[in-house]
C-alpha cells in the first residue's frame, strides 16, 4: 500500500468517527465539555501540529503525552462540531472527539436497600485467613478524591493528583471517593468503623471528577498517573454513555504497565454500555442484592463482566462519618479489594487476578457474563496463602429435642424509614442497637423490615421460632410474617403488643419445611403501622432464629405389629 492510499484510509476512519460524535452532539450538548477536544495525532512534527491548530484559531492547552493526545481549547467563533470537521480533513490526525463529561455512578435513591451485608456476602472474612494484603500493592481511587483524613484511611493514603485544581492535594469534595475508599481498602481492627475488602492495601486518591462530573481528559490524565505511579489496581466508579477514544488509550496504557482496570457498568437498568466499563480491557461490574439477584437500577450483559454488592453498602464519607450509598459505584471497590488482595499474591500479574475472579465468581444468573464475586475461591484459584481453604460447613442437622440457634445475615427496609446501626448491630450483643425510625407517607406512617438467614437446615425441622429483642419508642403493635418458599408467599405469624421498653418476642409456626429454603434460607418481616402523623422508632438489639426437633414420638410400627398378632389370634379361633 502506497503512502497516497494510507492517507486516504486514515481520512475515511476519522470521517467515520466524526459522524458517530456529530450524531451524538446532536443528541445532548450537555455531556461534553464546551468549547474543547480531545486529537490524536499521528507521526509528525511538533511544528507541523502547532501550525495546524492556530489555522483554526485553537490552541494547546494540555497534552497527554503517554498516548500522543492535545487537549484543545477553541476559540469562541468556532463550535465543536465545526472545530472536529475541520481537525478531521488533516492527514495526520488519527482520532478527534469532544472532551466528553464523566460522571459518578453511585446512590440511587431507594429506601428498601438500607443494608449492610456486602463483606459477608462475599466470604471476605475466609479469605482472610489466606491473604489480608500488602501495603506495597496501592489501589487507586480514581473519583471524587478521597478524605486525607479520614481515621478508617488517612494511615494507608499514598500521594495522588488532583487533576480537577491541578494540585498534589487530592482531598474529596463530594464524598463518593471517600465511600469508595472504604469499601475497597478501610483499616481493620482498628477500632474504627468499618473494613474495606483488603485492609493493609494502599490507597492513591486520585480526584478527576468535581460536582458537575469530570472531564474524559482529566480521567485519561488521572489513569496514565495512576499507571505511571504504581498503582496495580485503578478503580473507576464513573462512567458515561459516550466511548472516549482518549479514555482508552489511557487504559490501554495502564494495561502495559501492569495495572488492572476495573469500572462500574453503570446504574440504568439498561443492557447499554456505559463507559469506560465498556472498554475492551476494562473490567466491568454490575450490582447485586443481598440475594444475588440484580440490583434493580444495575446495568446488566454479557458485556458486564462481574458482580459484587451494591445495594445499600456502608462506607466512609468524609469527616470521619459513615453512610449507606447504592450503586455499581459500591460494587466496584469490593472487585478493586479483592484485586488487591490477589496482587498481594506472589507471582501476580493483572492476566492471573482477573482470570481468578473470575473463574472463581459464584453463578446468579444470565444478567452477567461470569457471576458474583467470593474471595476465598479467587484467592484458591491464585495459590495464595498456602494449603487449601476449607469448604462451607454444613448446615447444623437438628435432633431429637434439640435447639439450633442462627443468627441473621442481613436485613433489608421494605417501607419507609431512615436508619442510623452499626453494620452487624443484629447480630451482636454489645448494646449497639439498629435503631429504625419511620417515615410519613401520604396517609400511613409504616416500617417494615426483613431479617435473613442462611446458617439453617430444613432436614427434620419440626417448629421455626423467630425472636426479636427490641423496643418501640411508643406502645404498639408489631406483626410478623414468615417466607413461605414453597407457594412463594408471605404467610401471616402473629401479632404482639410491643411496650417501649425492652421486650423479647417470640413468633412460632410448625411444621418449619415451608419456611426454610432449599440452601438454609429464612427469612421474616417485622411490620408496623402508625397514624398519619406518627413518629416512631425501633431499636432493635438482636433477632435470632431457632429451629426445634421434637424428641422422637414412639414409633407406631409396635402398633401395627400388635393388631396384625391380634388378627392373626382371632382368625385361628375362628
Amino acid at each position: 500500500m502506497g503512502v497516497n492510499s494510507r492517507i486516504l484510509l486514515l481520512v475515511g476512519v476519522v470521517a467515520i468517527q466524526l459522524s458517530l460524535s456529530s450524531a451524538v452532539l446532536g443528541q445532548s450538548k450537555t455531556e461534553y465539555v464546551a468549547g474543547e477536544l480531545l486529537v490524536k495525532f499521528g507521526s509528525t512534527q511538533n511544528e507541523q501540529i502547532d501550525q495546524a491548530v492556530r489555522t483554526i484559531g485553537a490552541k494547546v492547552v494540555q497534552k497527554l503525552k503517554r498516548i500522543s493526545v492535545s487537549r484543545l481549547q477553541l476559540p469562541a467563533s468556532l463550535s465543536v462540531e465545526q472545530g472536529m470537521q475541520k481537525l478531521a480533513q488533516l492527514p495526520f490526525v488519527r482520532y478527534v472527539e469532544p472532551n466528553y463529561v464523566l460522571k459518578a455512578l453511585g446512590n440511587p435513591n431507594d429506601p428498601k436497600f438500607n443494608q449492610q451485608w456486602g463483606l459477608e456476602k462475599i466470604a471476605v472474612q475466609r479469605g482472610w485467613g489466606r491473604q489480608t494484603g500488602s501495603a506495597k500493592v496501592v489501589i487507586a481511587i480514581v473519583d471524587t478524591g478521597v478524605d486525607l483524613d479520614h481515621p478508617d484511611l488517612k494511615q494507608k493514603i499514598v500521594a495522588g493528583y488532583d487533576f480537577v485544581d491541578r494540585d498534589n492535594s487530592a482531598d474529596d469534595v463530594g464524598g463518593h471517593g471517600t465511600h469508595c475508599a472504604g469499601i475497597a481498602a478501610a483499616s481493620a481492627n482498628n477500632g474504627t468503623g468499618i473494613a474495606g475488602v483488603c485492609p493493609n492495601c494502599s490507597i492513591m486518591p486520585i480526584r478527576v471528577l468535581g460536582p458537575w462530573g469530570g472531564s474524559a481528559s482529566a480521567v485519561a490524565d488521572g489513569v496514565i498517573w495512576a499507571a505511571d505511579h504504581g498503582a496495580k489496581v485503578i478503580s473507576m466508579s464513573l462512567g458515561s454513555a459516550y466511548k472516549s477514544a482518549a479514555v482508552e488509550d489511557a487504559v490501554a496504557y495502564a494495561a502495559q504497565r501492569g495495572a488492572l482496570s476495573i469500572a462500574a457498568s453503570g446504574n440504568n437498568a439498561s443492557q447499554a454500555r456505559s463507559y469506560p466499563a465498556g472498554l475492551l480491557q476494562c473490567f466491568a461490574v454490575g450490582s447485586s442484592d443481598q440475594y444475588d439477584r440484580r440490583s434493580s437500577f444495575s446495568n446488566y450483559g454479557s458485556w458486564v463482566d462481574v458482580a459484587a454488592p451494591g445495594s445499600q453498602i456502608m462506607s466512609s464519607v468524609p469527616n470521619g462519618r459513615y453512610e449507606y450509598k447504592s450503586g455499581t459505584s459500591m460494587a466496584t471497590p469490593h472487585v478493586a479489594g479483592l484485586a488487591g488482595l490477589l496482587f498481594s499474591c506472589p507471582g501476580a500479574t493483572a492476566d492471573k487476578v482477573q482470570q481468578a475472579i473470575e473463574q472463581s465468581a459464584r453463578p446468579v444468573g444470565d444478567w452477567v457474563a461470569k457471576g458474583r464475586i467470593d474471595v476465598p475461591g479467587a484467592l484458591s484459584r491464585m495459590s495464595c496463602g498456602g494449603g487449601t481453604p476449607s469448604p462451607d460447613p454444613p448446615p447444623p442437622q437438628p435432633g431429637p429435642g434439640k435447639r439450633l440457634e442462627a443468627s441473621p445475615t442481613g436485613y433489608v427496609m421494605t417501607q419507609g424509614h431512615t436508619v442510623s446501626a452499626p453494620s452487624n448491630s443484629l447480630v451482636r450483643v454489645d448494646g449497639q442497637r439498629l435503631v429504625v425510625q419511620g417515615r410519613k407517607t401520604s396517609y400511613k406512617n409504616v416500617l417494615s423490615m426483613d431479617v435473613v438467614t442462611t446458617k439453617l437446615s430444613r432436614k427434620n425441622a419440626n417448629q421455626l421460632e423467630v425472636v426479636l429483642t427490641g423496643s418501640f419508642d411508643k406502645p404498639g403493635e408489631i406483626t410478623a410474617y414468615f417466607y413461605d418458599w414453597q407457594g412463594k408467599k408471605w404467610d401471616w405469624i402473629g401479632k404482639h403488643y410491643l411496650k417501649s421498653k425492652d421486650q423479647k418476642l417470640s413468633f412460632k409456626r410448625a411444621p418449619a419445611q415451608p419456611y426454610i429454603s432449599t440452601n438454609g434460607q429464612v427469612k421474616v418481616r417485622f411490620y408496623r403501622e402508625a397514624k398519619r402523623w406518627t413518629v416512631f422508632s425501633l431499636r432493635a438489639d438482636q433477632v435470632r432464629f431457632y429451629v426445634t426437633q421434637n424428641a422422637s414420638a414412639p414409633s407406631n410400627q409396635g402398633i401395627k405389629d400388635k393388631a396384625k398378632n391380634w388378627w392373626n389370634k382371632w382368625k385361628r379361633k375362628k
